[in-house]
């Protein structure tokens, strides 16, 4: 049975005759676009055809049943009947859209549908909802609000209806008034830089203990006007200045006042390998009484080599650094160095001398020497 003239509509596109069924798809009932015969003898479009492989529950194997007959075929033989192709793209068409003119075959209604002027299309730009005829469709483009367009500034692509607001807010290159209210124009990515030398820029004066902040313009003058208690200001700075320089210099005096309360003396063992061979525990050698300052010292000796500086009295508590110096003998003078301590009465401070004889002459005889540097009077 034929189909009717206005029954088919391919890419917009009518079918100016009427269709013989023998044109027909066995799968989409239209006319067959690049027909292709199966061995059954039913025909059928290629891109139909091959759909029905690839839906099919044996899909790996490549085959189908024919929509028809059901009789399989394989994928591989799906070609194009050159013959029936022929009779099909020549047959006549002419455009469905209203008001358009257009006139031809199948062969060229596709290329004519994709171009129709008097076709109603959608405005391609995201998130426009407009519709129109193609023929309309540059007009709106020219104007709608959600096509891209250039930032004039940084060239990057924004949607028209939101440029002024790219440009006012966010475009680094666009031009806009100084934050600080000078008047000058500038890009975006300058303010931070045109800031630091702006006129309007508000400054701290740097006179010492002017609180006053002006603008940089007015700055000189203000250095001018207020000339007289800037002088003011700086002289009491001076001042100031020269007391923290005196009380430094009193501290320096003070320290080398500490350094003098330094306090030396000696004690001569004649024979000390004949005293040591009658020391005892409870019998140490001791020195006479070395009294200076207020404080009485004496050096104590012990069975163990142990060497003292005992703190024998004193009106309060000290704080020293004692230094050991013993010689002559067969080694070269060597000078003990004992850690800061802090002493009251009776308390002794010094260290072992377990090699004590590399220090005796050969007369059995070694000098010590005691220096007492009193960290606090």
């Amino acid at each position: 049975m034929a189909q009717e003239t206005n029954g088919d509509n391919i890419y917009n596109c009518i079918f100016s005759e009427s269709i013989e069924d023998g044109y027909e798809c066995a799968v989409c009932f239209k006319v067959m676009i690049k027909p292709v015969s199966l061995a059954c003898g039913h025909s059928g479009c290629m891109k139909c055809l091959h759909s029905i492989v690839s839906l099919a529950d044996n899909a790996r194997s490549n085959s189908a049943p024919c929509p028809v007959c059901r009789k399989t075929f394989h994928r591989d033989l799906l070609h194009l009947n050159v013959s029936l192709s022929a009779l099909t793209r020549n047959l006549a068409m002419h455009c469905g859209n209203s008001g358009c003119v257009w006139k031809g075959t199948l062969e060229h209604a596709r290329d004519h549908g994709k171009g129709c002027p008097k076709a109603v299309v959608k405005c391609p730009n995201v998130g426009c909802h407009h519709s129109s005829l193609r023929e309309d469709m540059d007009a709106h483009s020219n104007s709608c609000e959600k096509a891209l367009v250039d930032c004039p500034g940084c060239r990057n692509e924004v949607a028209r209806s939101r440029l002024a607001e790219h440009q006012r807010r966010k475009c680094f290159y666009s031009k806009i008034d100084c934050p600080l209210g000078c008047g000058t124009k500038l890009p975006r990515a300058h303010v931070c830089l045109h800031q630091h030398n702006c006129p309007l820029k508000a400054l701290r004066c740097k006179v010492r203990g002017c609180k006053q902040i002006k603008h940089r313009r007015d700055m000189g003058a203000h250095v001018f006007d207020a000339a007289r208690s800037h002088h003011d200001l700086q002289h009491g700075e001076i001042q100031r200045l020269l007391g923290l320089i005196q009380s430094k210099e009193t501290v320096v005096e003070q320290v080398e006042e500490k350094e003098e309360m330094v306090v030396a003396f000696s004690w001569i063992i004649h024979d000390l390998p004949a005293s040591l061979a009658t020391l005892t525990e409870e019998r140490p050698l001791t020195s006479g009484d070395m009294k200076s300052h207020g404080c009485t010292w004496r050096a104590v000796f012990t069975a163990n080599l142990d060497l003292f500086l005992q703190l024998v009295s004193a009106a309060f508590p000290v704080s020293v650094e004692i230094r050991m110096v013993i010689s002559p003998g067969n080694e070269d003078e060597t000078i003990k160095k004992l850690p800061p301590t802090r002493m009251k009465d009776g308390k002794m401070w010094g260290c072992n001398l377990s090699q004590v004889n590399r220090w005796v002459d050969v007369e059995g005889k070694i000098e010590l020497k005691f220096i007492i540097f009193f960290v606090y009077l």
